[in-house]
């Protein structure tokens, strides 16, 4: 397959899901305003998957 043209791209999983081929990673973001900010533009730009994990220490944000 291609690389994805649009954020709103999406891949079907075995079982059934839908997943977005792009999505956006805070793994290098400071826990607080900065992963807030980061997630509220990805959300308003198209972006449907959020990249997060709690080694990561922003679940807070």
């Amino acid at each position: 397959m291609p690389f994805p043209t649009s954020i709103a791209e999406a891949t079907v999983l075995h079982n059934g899901v839908r997943m977005p081929w792009l999505g956006l990673g805070v793994w290098k973001t400071q826990n607080g305003q900065e992963t807030v900010d980061a997630v509220t533009a990805a959300i308003r730009n198209g972006y449907r998957a959020i990249d997060t994990a709690a080694i990561y220490k922003t679940k807070r944000a």
